[in-house]
């Protein structure tokens, strides 16, 4: 009984990956028949019409979610009433946003997964022995007529996504700025148009296995050479992946050591629980109570910690900003389309100023994506085959996030200077012969709660001649904030 229910509990929990990854093998499975099969093009149509509607659902929801989000956020009044610290917690947001784009769209544009090589050997084998091509000159005739001017438009249809986040970001700003009760009920509306936004796409995205299912099997069964694409998959997992791993690993260490100054390994192993909460939840806003516990484990400042990492969980997303950069470019290599160098900068930046207002959905990634490459005129008819490796890209991009959230809280713990009310609040430890102060360091802070008293209890019980316990039970106090509590995040 315990393990059916158990069972139970489990398909209730995961339903929606299981169904996702069901639609993903049955959509593989389905292409690599038609593939074989050559059905026509009425069919090839019908079969892809269902994923076709899903996909148009996304790109009725991503204009009102990206402005709702980018206003609600920059006009939070939270980053306002804290200064410093917030002014700075932003800056290290968006530039580490705007890092993790850059290098996932270099390690694409370097390793170039969505190339075909039948391309280049089709342009340079004819250039061996043989006889030269014979060429046909015209010799130029006198015009019979007058020159007609055709007057082209220059735009071209599509969502103009850096307009909408350029405008979204002034009137959040106007609305931080003015500090009024219409400027707070001008944030609650965007604030409820992002949940009712959320709330129909959490419907929406029940959707996805059959809309996955239609279009994997309509991209596999309309490619040119199967062999190549499944390569081009593999390779480009294979660059996520690597990216991932610089940005985690090198980038995240350089702004540790830069803002922190001090050794990052102590404070990363006690951050390592929730790195693994938020990889096996596929959420950092899941792991947000287990994060805030290891920063108390770590050493970190309540009043930093608990205003950082609620604040990066909503809009520091540099392992899902290295995702879509990737992602765009990777696509536009697949279906031919040429990218200019100032279409690698406009990619860098949605990517990065898009991470700023990244719901907290299953596969969001995916619906910036779109919008990005709507805006670009990029085909999206290669969407579906990203999520052939999103299993396991979700959760390490998650990682990431989470792993940058932590280095965010280090930092500003770091850089942030104590305050008079923190000095005169400050919690002493009594050790065997001594008493160490709570600016200590992950080395020299006490992790059991059990040996922490208060000064004035100390001094008063050594007044009157008492020993003092070291076992005693905490006295906390009054209208202090406890370390268990937690902030209210904002989804």
């Amino acid at each position: 009984m315990t393990v059916r229910s158990g069972a139970g509990k489990f398909l209730r929990e995961n339903l929606l990956l299981i169904a996702t990854l069901l639609g993903v093998v049955l959509g593989i499975g389905l292409g690599i028949g038609l593939y074989f099969a050559k059905p026509g093009d009425t069919l090839l149509l019908w079969i892809g019409f269902p994923g076709e509607l899903v996909l148009r659902a996304f790109k009725l929801l991503i204009l009102p979610l990206v402005v709702s989000c980018v206003i609600n956020i920059t006009a939070s009044s939270s980053i306002k009433a804290n200064g410093t610290m917030g002014g700075l917690a932003m800056l290290y947001i968006v530039t580490t946003n705007l890092i993790g784009a850059l290098l996932g769209l270099l390690f694409v544009v370097l390793i170039q997964p969505g190339s075909s090589d039948q391309e280049g050997g089709g342009s340079g084998g004819g250039g061996g022995g043989g006889e030269p091509p014979s060429q046909t000159v015209y010799t130029p005739q006198l015009q019979n007529g007058s020159t007609v001017f055709v007057r082209q438009n220059g735009t071209s249809r599509g969502m103009n996504i850096l307009g909408a986040l350029f405008v979204s970001v002034l009137f959040g700003l106007a609305t931080s700025a003015m500090g009024s009760r219409s400027a707070e009920t001008f944030r609650e509306f965007f604030d409820a148009v992002t949940r009712a936004t959320i709330l129909l796409l959490s419907k929406v995205i029940w959707c996805l296995p059959l809309g996955l299912m239609s279009l994997i099997a309509k991209s596999l069964a309309e490619v040119q050479d199967m062999e190549q694409t499944f390569i081009s998959l593999g390779t480009f997992i294979g660059t996520v992946v690597a990216a991932l791993t610089i940005n985690q690993f090198i980038v995240h260490l350089a702004m540790f050591l830069a803002f922190a100054r001090r050794n990052p390994f102590p404070f990363y192993w006690k951050m390592m629980k929730a790195y693994l909460v938020a990889f096996s939840a596929n959420s950092s806003v899941s792991a947000l109570p287990v994060m805030l516990e290891c920063a108390d484990n770590a050493g970190l400042r309540p009043r930093i910690s608990r205003f950082i990492l609620p604040l990066c969980c909503n809009t520091n997303s540099d392992g899902s900003c290295a995702y879509i950069a990737a992602s765009v470019t990777f696509l536009a290599q697949l279906t031919g389309t040429p990218l200019s160098f100032g279409n690698y900068i406009l990619i860098v930046f949605l990517a990065g100023v898009s991470g700023l207002s990244l719901p907290s959905v299953p596969s969001s990634s995916i619906i910036v994506i779109i919008g990005i490459l709507s805006n670009l005129g990029i085909p999206d008819a290669g969407v579906s085959l990203l999520y052939t490796g999103e299993f396991i890209l979700d959760r390490l991009r998650t990682g990431c996030n989470t792993w940058s959230h932590c280095t965010c809280a280090a930092a500003m713990d770091a850089r942030i200077p104590q305050s008079d009310a923190e000095k005169a609040e400050s919690t002493v430890f009594v050790e065997e012969g001594g008493v160490t102060s709570n600016n200590s360091r992950d080395g020299d802070v006490h992790s059991d709660p059990a040996q922490r008293i208060e000064t004035s209890e100390t001094t008063e019980r050594h007044d009157r001649g008492d020993s003092v316990d070291s076992d005693a039970v905490p006295l906390e106090r009054s209208g202090k904030e406890p370390p268990s509590a937690i902030t209210s995040v904002q989804v």
